[in-house]
């Protein structure tokens, strides 16, 4: 056998010794301890614990690893590319070893104290010590090991190895690295570690042994080893003759193999680089384990790595990673994504940029005491770091400036007296603090000014919102409120601040619960639309100064009562359909029927028992698909309801990551906002406390309170806010984009439907934006007067305006005549009745809006066809599908559409694709071809189809006849006088 067992007695104390020789081949070092439980289990005539896994069994698995995990090579393959031999002499090549040892006080601190400072491992921590002994001896900062684990790992489900006797050790190879601190080395070598695929199991299947760049030093820590001599059964440390002959006792340069006896780290140390060096290398592993134990002994709260959260799979499991307390308050840390889009919207190289994100309100009193006011505020200033944050456009980080830094806040008063209240005054005050861009990078990042007039005091308050957000600011106002009326009212801030919580939640990008939520919605963007367009009043590029205005409409207290009984009644949350309600409105506006919502959500995740009470800025972003269902109003609000709820489940990868998977790829422009329409609801009642009762100073005339918003890269914000038992609908939206007409309109019908839905059976079917029987008889009536339309009739209106222009070009500026239009699209129309026929199919445009867009539509409907337009942002898979099932064969498309990679990869070989700029410039000059009839076309052919989603979310055609088209348009100029 490849054992032997001895029985030892005649010791002087009674005791006596089992003895075990056992070849290495078939037992590790817990195999020993399992062999030494059964044993005694079985000498005190006890039943041994049933059979698990057996060793072959476990063969077997192993083997079977290399096909099921090639994904692991290239780890290794680059670790070892990077490996470097030992800068050393080995002289004669003899070995040579020495022992160091640890006292039982540095142990204990070691094995007791020392992991909590990082949540790590005793090996992370010795093998930190190691790199940087390597490193003293061997002058590199980086050196790769091999290291021994013991193997035991759970590569499968049907395996259990707690109680199987055999040799299961691994060896992989590691890079140990001496950073610029102490605290960076032992983070960095704890990830290095936890990167390890499976902990090294797969290293020998995949790579073997053989490899020339195998580094020559090995570490092995073998845990402790209790040899406490009161207690039976216990390993010993006698002293057990040769175990390894000479000539294998060191298969690689040097050799640590590290245990814990008796309460005191032991580390038996091998090298063959003569006495020397082994003693240069164990004093310095000595002494730099002294240093990390002093290090981490330290420590007053523990720093989670990214690792730490590898297998967390939602907030319930944060309770096991407790948030503590960081001491350095000082220190920069991250900003969240939407105090990052804060930042840069204030630069002026974004689309409704160059604007603070911010919220100013408006408080009026018969009088005020700004002296106490003053002091209040400033106490906040004091016990709240928060409110001293300042922020970094190069890191794009934050911190905290100290208090000395900030100095006392003075609250300016512009003395208004020798006059009563007067809005001109105001007005010049509100214009320069409502639209107020802040200096990210200066303190303070708000403003308290009074406005002091004969017959009251007017308090005006700016706050950036990358500071605090809505639920913070409350809590604010609450404190400020307390302090101002209480002179010894104590301040009680949370024993964690936003940095902790900030700290804490980077690590979250590492978990499994991010890892899901980002699935999600890497599913979704592949069907998701893009941003709608309305009716603007300039293109939203243009507008280099955003000024925003708002429109306020109101639910009273029964309807809106009623509507969120309605919603419980319906099974959806009113939150839910406030938010379908405002996406039906947008779509009835602008004719889409799917477009996506930016939703303003408030995370605060429970990562500790305070953070409900902390302050910062904790807004999140969703991107909500609206989908509408026409007259079927509870399916678009049921749909609204799942959607939402589904999205804020996995609201771990937030809304402008989602953006910005769409523009990589869509290829839109970085400075344009994927999704400029945001939904803010604030509803639950969160604000009635403030607005029932008097807030500072009883002199308040509350109902003179005012407060407006603006919010970069939108262009329209709802707030939805519930208060004191009523809706508040506030429609905040950039001024120089729409007229006031246009927002009050959509916020009066917005506030209709919620009031209609109060009252109304939602499973009716009832079209929600049924037209005014006026218009439906408008329509009725241009119906009829048109008479039947001849061939021409779509272009006969222009004939006699030659040199009239037909199209200006919004991005280039470039002007078309009608005689240019009506040639080109002519010769376009010949190409393709000579090319297609006059089957009257459908022919597809896929182009940017432009010239090129409207020639290649009067082409196609001349040649007898439809057309059938594409919109340049969908996905590639949306548009094949709609091709499909438009039966289409050719599509007209722009050079520009043509380049992308993605239109070729779909449609290249399916379709016959035609490029408009090319045609055109070549049928110009092609006079055969004008001799080419041209199809007479009837007023009720086809003109073209336009897909939108369907009721089961498949696209679904709608066909337009030129009668139709016709009809339309001249309904349209007689309604609105054009």
């Amino acid at each position: 056998p490849l054992y032997s067992l001895g029985y030892l007695h005649g010791y002087a104390d009674g005791s006596a010794r089992v003895f075990f020789a056992l070849h290495h081949l078939i037992v590790d070092t817990i195999s020993w301890r399992v062999l030494a439980e059964d044993l005694q289990a079985a000498y005190e005539g006890q039943a041994l614990p049933p059979k698990l896994t057996s060793y072959r069994q476990w063969v077997d698995t192993v083997s079977r690893y290399e096909t099921t995990h090639r994904a692991e090579l290239p780890y290794w393959l680059d670790l070892l590319g990077s490996a470097a031999p030992l800068a050393l002499d080995k002289g004669d090549g003899a070995v040579s070893d020495t022992e160091l040892v640890l006292d039982s006080a540095l142990t204990t601190k070691l094995l007791q104290r020392c992991n909590a400072a990082y949540h790590t491992q005793i090996n992370d921590l010795l093998l930190t010590a190691f790199a940087y002994a390597l490193s003293d001896v061997g002058g590199r900062a980086c050196n790769h090991i091999m290291l021994e684990g013991h193997g035991r790992e759970e590569i499968a489900t049907d395996i259990d190895l707690s109680r199987t006797v055999g040799w299961f050790t691994t060896l992989f190879p590691v890079a140990l690295t001496v950073e610029q601190d102490l605290r960076a080395s032992i983070k960095a070598n704890k990830e290095r570690l936890r990167a390890v695929p499976n902990k090294g199991i797969g290293f020998g299947t995949l790579m073997g042994y053989a490899h020339p760049a195998l580094p020559s030093v090995s570490f092995n820590y073998l845990g402790r080893f209790d040899t406490d001599g009161a207690a039976d059964w216990q390993p010993c440390a006698d002293p057990a003759g040769m175990a390894i002959a000479p000539d294998n006792a060191l298969s690689h340069d040097i050799g640590v193999i590290a245990m814990v006896q008796s309460d005191q780290l032991r580390c038996r140390m091998y090298t063959r680089f003569g006495a020397a060096v082994t003693g240069q290398l164990a004093a310095a592993l000595q002494r730099h384990l002294e240093a990390v134990i002093a290090h981490c002994s330290q420590a007053a709260a523990v720093e989670y790595t990214a690792s730490d959260f590898a297998d967390v799979a939602g907030e319930s499991d944060l309770s096991q990673l407790p948030l503590l307390h960081n001491e350095n308050t000082g220190d920069w840390f991250d900003m969240t994504a939407v105090q990052r889009a804060y930042l840069m919207g204030r630069l002026a190289n974004y689309e409704i940029g160059n604007i603070s994100n911010h919220i100013y309100n408006e408080y009026s009193y018969r009088q005020l005491d700004v002296n106490t006011l003053q002091r209040a505020l400033n106490t906040l200033i004091e016990q709240y770091d928060v409110l001293r944050t300042v922020y970094s456009f190069e890191r794009l980080q934050q911190r905290y400036l100290p208090l000395e830094q900030t100095g006392p806040y003075r609250i300016q008063i512009n003395d208004c007296r020798g006059q009563a209240r007067k809005e001109d005054t105001l007005d010049a005050v509100r214009e320069r603090l409502s639209h107020k861009v802040y200096d990210a990078t200066s303190f303070p990042l708000f403003t308290f000014e009074v406005s002091r007039f004969d017959d009251c005091d007017v308090l005006h308050i700016s706050i950036d919102l990358i500071l605090l957000d809505a639920q913070s600011r409350q809590a604010m106002f609450a404190e400020l409120n307390q302090l101002y009326r209480d002179p010894a009212y104590r301040c009680n801030p949370p024993s964690i601040s936003f940095k902790d919580y900030q700290e804490y939640f980077k690590h979250l990008e590492h978990s499994r619960w991010y890892a899901k939520d980002k699935q999600y919605w890497m599913d979704k963007v592949a069907d998701m639309p893009l941003r709608l367009e309305l009716p603007f009043l300039v293109p939203p590029e243009s507008v280099t100064a955003p000024k925003f205005n708002d429109h306020t409409l109101f639910v009273e207290g029964e309807a809106w009562q009623k509507f969120k009984e309605q919603s419980r009644k319906y099974g959806v949350s009113y939150s839910s359909v406030l938010l379908g309600l405002y996406g039906s409105v947008l779509s009835h506006f602008s004719g889409y029927r799917e477009f996506l919502i930016t939703m303003t959500v408030f995370n605060r995740y429970a990562m500790h028992e305070e953070v409900s009470r902390l302050w910062g800025d904790f807004t999140s972003t969703n991107l909500f698909h609206f989908q509408g269902f026409g007259s079927d109003v509870l399916k678009t609000l049921k749909r609204a309801h799942d959607t939402m709820w589904q999205d804020v489940d996995h609201g771990l990868f937030n809304g402008i990551e989602v953006q910005r998977e769409l523009a990589r790829r869509h290829k839109l422009d970085g400075n344009k906002a994927v999704s400029p329409i945001v939904f803010t609801g604030i509803i639950g009642n969160l604000l009635d406390e403030t607005d029932r009762s008097f807030w500072l100073d009883d002199s308040e005339i509350v109902e003179q309170r005012d407060w407006s918003a603006q919010t970069s890269q939108a262009w329209i914000d709802l707030q939805a806010i519930e208060a004191n038992g009523r809706f508040m609908s506030k429609w905040l939206y950039v001024d120089q984009l729409f007229s006031p007409e246009y927002v009050a309109e959509m916020n009066r019908l917005y506030c209709a439907l919620i009031t209609h839905l109060a009252y109304a059976d939602w499973e009716a079917g009832t079209d929600l934006f049924q037209l005014p029987a006026r218009d439906h008889a408008l329509i009725a009536q241009a119906n009829a007067a048109v008479q039947a339309t001849s061939t021409g009739t779509l272009f006969s209106r222009c004939a006699g305006r030659d040199d009239a222009i037909a199209v200006i070009e919004g991005g280039s500026g470039r002007q078309f005549s009608h005689a240019q239009l009506r040639a080109d699209s002519a010769q376009l129309a010949r190409h393709l009745v000579r090319s297609e026929g006059t089957d009257g199919g459908l022919i597809a445009i896929l182009s940017e809006k432009g010239y090129n867009q409207v020639a290649a539509s009067l082409a196609i409907m001349q040649s007898g066809h439809g057309y059938l337009p594409l919109h340049v942002e969908w996905p590639a898979g949306r548009i094949d599908t709609v091709l499909q099932q438009g039966k289409v064969r050719t599509v007209l498309l722009s050079a520009k559409q043509a380049a992308c990679a993605e239109i070729q990869a779909t449609l290249a070989g399916r379709y016959r694709l035609l490029v408009i700029e090319t045609l055109l410039e070549q049928l110009a000059s092609d006079e055969g071809l004008r001799a080419q009839a041209l199809p007479q076309v009837a007023p009720d052919d086809l003109a073209y189809v336009i897909f939108t989603s369907g009721s089961t979310g498949v696209p679904k055609g709608v066909s337009i006849s030129h009668r139709g088209a016709l009809n339309t348009i001249d309904a349209v100029n007689q309604r609105f006088s054009v």
